[in-house]
């Protein structure tokens, strides 16, 4: 999360920024966004009655009625007997007034937002007061109490990350803090990156997209499904970082744009639209810690009923060799001993439940054979799998991911010399290869073409 000051005319101006950016491995400047100022609130005194309240009250006056007449501060809640999700989940100890029930009438694909549903009421309830406002193009929110930075954090991540139908919205906001304390915050301010007459058309290009998505993959499997959508944002969509819908869905899905939260929000909502769970989330990229970009977003999807990591940003050969955009699937459908080395998950998603990524039936090397262990990461093994991947046009981009760092800083330092070898051996053809290299996912292409004609 960036912090921007700006101090003039004794007027304190802040931008906060939730927007996920990866710098895999060279740090990037990006140009500073301009500072706009905090229009500062006129206060209203609201108006006391004698009238009896009625059951037709809002939630914000049950709210703010609850927290005038509190006299103890034993937790009092609402219940809800609506079926929701999340009437099972404990409401925090700590609060001392009646939550009202939240509106969530407007909140899109709700049963399917994982971490939104493991909300408490309270939150959920200033979540979908967020939601509700930025959805239809209010400038401010403000909060019936303080929240902490935690509290803040999440919800605005949640806004982010959950919610890529928020194409408008940019990732950055403006605290309203409760008075010269800035670690409460009273409200935000919302900045918007699509202008409103323009919404209804931009997603409209959007809903056409899902509807020829849903008839290009129907009747086929989840796997086949996640496979396509993958490779579609891979092949389709270039890095960038300075595009106005550089961090929307709409960027990496309709401008062929983005950076990596574009591409992993333009993931998961493919996925909600295909009736696959998938959830968004960010974190520390290990690989650069260092970097201008303290963020870096990909995607955990459940396919056949197993969870696994998704990162179609970092499997790219390009972003290390800076050749040939190839894919090497290094985190497609990895598990969770796979990433712990690389990255660390932000703590507004760990404190909500990650799902347990144990699986690794469906790693994209594992399954196909691809993936040397330990014990199995040298010539011969190596060789093997050429040899079954090869064929009278070569061998077209073959990924081969080993199991650790010096297995694959090994094989590094031979493996276009095992190439070359391999082919002397098993062909009489003359041959090109080129060799690419990924130390982040610890994988290897290797791409080989024949330059004559099989029959000479």
């Amino acid at each position: 999360m960036k912090k921007r000051f700006l101090l003039t005319a004794l007027v304190l101006v802040l931008s906060v920024s939730i927007s996920g950016c990866s710098v895999v491995f060279s740090p990037e400047v990006s140009s500073d966004k301009s500072v706009v100022s905090e229009q500062q609130e006129s206060s209203s005194s609201a108006e006391s009655s004698d009238e009896e309240s009625s059951e037709s009250v809002s939630s914000e006056e049950v709210y703010e009625s609850e927290i005038s007449n509190q006299e103890s501060s034993e937790v009092s809640v609402i219940s809800s007997s609506s079926g929701s999700p999340w009437d099972d989940i404990p409401f925090p100890q700590t609060s001392h007034f009646r939550v009202p029930d939240p509106d969530t009438s407007q909140v899109e694909d709700l049963d399917k937002k994982y971490f939104v549903n493991r909300l408490s009421r309270e939150m959920l309830y200033f979540f979908c007061k967020l939601y509700n406002a930025a959805k239809n193009y209010e400038n401010d929110v403000s909060f019936e109490r303080t929240l902490d930075e935690d509290e803040m954090d999440t919800l605005m991540y949640l806004l982010n990350y959950e919610c890529p139908e928020l194409i408008h919205l940019s990732g950055d906001y403006y605290p309203h803090y409760d008075a010269d304390e800035t670690t409460k915050y009273r409200g935000v301010g919302f900045i918007y990156c699509i202008p409103k007459e323009e919404y209804d058309s931009s997603r409209k290009q959007l809903d056409d997209y899902f509807s020829k998505l849903q008839k290009t993959l129907d009747g086929k499997t989840e796997l086949e499904k996640e496979k396509y959508v993958y490779d579609t944002l891979f092949y389709n969509c270039i890095y960038d970082e300075t595009m106005s819908h550089s961090g929307s869905a709409y960027g990496s899905l309709i401008e062929n744009v983005g950076r990596c939260e574009a591409l992993s929000k333009g993931f998961t909502w493919c996925m909600r639209k295909l009736d696959i769970e998938c959830l968004c989330v960010s974190g520390t990229p290990l690989w650069n810690p260092n970097s201008l970009y303290s963020e870096h977003s990909w995607n955990i999807v459940k396919i056949n009923d197993e969870w696994y990591h998704v990162d179609i940003t970092t499997d790219n050969v390009q972003l290390d060799s800076l050749k040939e955009n190839l894919p090497d699937y290094g985190f497609f459908n990895a598990s969770d001993r796979m990433i712990a080395d690389n990255r660390e998950i932000r703590e507004s998603f760990v404190r909500l439940g990650i799902p347990v990524c144990s699986s690794e039936t469906l790693n994209y090397h594992i399954m196909n054979n691809q993936f040397l262990a330990s014990d199995r990461a040298d010539e011969d093994h190596f060789d093997s799998i050429l040899l079954s991947h090869l064929s009278e046009d070569g061998i077209k981009a073959l990924s081969v991911k080993f199991e650790n760092q010096a297995d694959y800083e090994y094989a590094r330092d031979r493996i276009e010399e095992w190439t070359r070898s391999f082919l002397e051996a098993n062909s009489d053809r003359d041959f090109i290869f080129n060799t690419y290299y990924n130390k982040l996912s610890r994988t290897i292409v290797t791409d080989v073409s024949f330059t004559d004609n099989a029959e000479g």
